[in-house]
């Protein structure tokens, strides 16, 4: 059954929002310039009512651009100039009370006199404390990134936001900088949503989470699955940077990545047309259309992501279902699983959405323990939920966004952040967003190599049973349908082939001529799901 009061409110394509603050700063510029990739005229800071007027507040911070020498392919506003302090600087910005994006730029280069192995800085917007202690140097060689962007939300109560920058250390040679700053308002209730928005702590059912005002996050991922990147220019009006999901999959050539530009997304009142760009609800990526479908349930969709351990984490997941075919209940149905746990068992995205067209989210909260890794591995999954007995074993998603929740620190401030990176991270991208291929810390890598010792015991068993069959000493079951031998080496092969890290993935446009194979009236058995990836684990 659909809802109709949902698809009845619906509108197609909705305007995008438009923030009542939208400030950006060139830090260390006299100039205004157009920035391409995000359509805004950035201001330089340099006489800009957002600095001290105290003359000797001033003093105590530079101006500086990048060395030539260092100049690379690099976006040149906010990028080749910066602001460097020596002591305490704050700017202060005249804005509405509200939640507000803050967006700091930065550009690990030696500056004037200055190393920049020696810059440790510390930032606090009001109450909160958004960085303490942190290296541009060592976070941007452990991403491999050639420049980096920290996006933090925080609500203003009055009408002032004050954003304050220091050395983390009393050396002489030590100091603090930034390229750029961003303060973009945000839609209320987008993603603080107090009282209305309870949201289930994973693992710990029933327990929910509330967020208030009173706290503040940090945007470590914003992901277009299965799509291109979405420049900031591109949003629904707060400027958000969506990356494409390639870097964070695991197993990618074990999906595909269909799509639907001519869809009409139907935005709603529960999911406002600012919620995400039309084209991440466009595009998604699902399992892989094999054609037995029993191979669907052998492995699961799989992301994962480096984050800080010793945080709540909200996990926001978008779903749009983009094929012409799915516009029933149960037709595809699948559960969702945060670091090892369950965190939705039966998910049907056309049933809980109201239809086809219709986008939805589903908000989750992760606790990651303190641990003796600063950086942790979050994994995100998704497996078909066959007990549902559903028209297609399949399971996709469209986008992803993740938040680092705000804890409190020693000092009754409201903390976010974490430990610097100790070592390089490997085959990261050398985008502005970390892309995270690292080497797998947790049990999911000792899962993987006991799959490969698994699999050679069962390719001895089968060509056993073939032996014993053949002479007659063992005689097949009558009565229930069972797979043939074909198909069980078929699907063992299929399944052995996931185990592959990247190479190809598919692209698939839907077409009216093009459909999913029904696998609903597949007979019940063991599978190599409870072999590779324990459901429900």
């Amino acid at each position: 059954m659909l809802h109709p009061q949902l698809v009845v409110a619906a509108s197609v394509d909705n305007t995008s929002y438009v923030p009542s603050e939208n400030i950006v700063l060139n830090c260390g510029s006299n100039t205004s310039q157009l920035v391409q990739y995000d359509g805004r005229i950035w201001n330089g800071d340099i006489d800009s009512p957002y600095i001290p007027s105290n003359g000797n507040i001033i003093k105590n911070s530079l101006i500086a651009t990048v060395p030539s020498t260092n100049l690379q392919s690099i976006p040149e506003v906010p990028y080749m100039t910066a602001r460097i302090f020596q002591s305490k600087f704050t700017y202060s910005f005249n804005v509405t009370s509200g939640p507000k994006f803050i967006r700091l730029h930065f550009y690990p280069a030696d500056y004037l006199n200055f190393n920049i192995s020696k810059a440790f800085l510390s930032v606090t917007a009001g109450n909160f404390t958004l960085l303490h202690n942190f290296s541009v140097s060592l976070n941007a060689d452990y991403f491999n990134l050639a420049y980096l962007m920290k996006e933090f939300i925080v609500h203003v109560n009055g009408n002032s936001l004050e954003l304050t920058f220091a050395p983390s250390s009393n050396d002489s040679d030590s100091y603090a900088f930034v390229n750029g700053i961003e303060v973009v308002s945000i839609p209320h209730g987008l993603y603080i949503g107090g009282d209305d928005s309870p949201i289930p702590l994973v693992g710990h059912y029933p327990d929910v989470v509330y967020i208030y005002n009173d706290s503040a996050m940090e945007n470590l991922y914003r992901l277009n699955v299965g799509g291109e990147q979405i420049l900031p220019k591109y949003d629904t009006g707060m400027f958000r940077n969506w990356d494409m999901d390639d870097g964070y999959i695991f197993g990618a050539d074990a999906s595909i990545k269909p799509f639907d530009v001519s869809m009409k997304v139907l935005y709603n009142d529960h999911v406002p047309a600012y919620t995400a760009p039309s084209d991440v609800y466009r595009t998604s990526r699902s399992m892989a259309s094999f054609e037995k479908g029993l191979v669907n349930l052998n492995y699961n969709l799989t992301w994962f992501f480096s984050v800080d351990s010793g945080f709540l984490y909200l996990i926001r997941l978008h779903f749009c279902e983009t094929y012409y075919a799915i516009t029933r209940v149960n037709e595809v149905v699948f559960s969702v699983f945060l670091n090892n746990q369950t965190a939705e068992k039966e998910f049907d995205p056309v049933g809980t959405s109201g239809g086809p067209g219709v986008p939805i989210y589903k908000d989750f909260i992760v606790m990651v323990p303190k641990d003796s890794d600063a950086k942790q591995d979050l994994w995100l999954d998704l497996h078909p939920y066959k007990y549902a007995k559903p028209l297609y074993y399949n399971s996709y998603l469209n986008g992803v966004e993740i938040f680092k929740l705000s804890n409190v620190d020693n000092n009754d401030k409201k903390n976010l952040a974490g430990v610097n990176p100790s070592e390089r991270k490997l085959g990261s991208s050398s985008t502005a967003t970390p892309h995270v291929v690292a080497k797998v810390k947790n049990s999911k890598k000792l899962i993987f190599i006991l799959i490969g010792c698994g699999f050679s015991a069962v390719a001895i068993l089968i060509l056993l049973y073939l032996v014993l069959l053949k002479l007659n000493v063992i005689r097949p079951r009558s009565g229930v349908e069972r797979p043939s031998t074909g198909d069980v080496l078929q699907n063992l092969f299929a399944a052995m082939k996931l185990q592959k890290n990247g190479g190809n993935v598919q692209t698939e446009k839907f077409s009216r001529n093009d459909d999913l194979k029904d696998y609903s009236d597949l007979t019940p058995g063991i599978e190599f799901s409870d072999i590779m990836m324990p459901v429900g684990r």
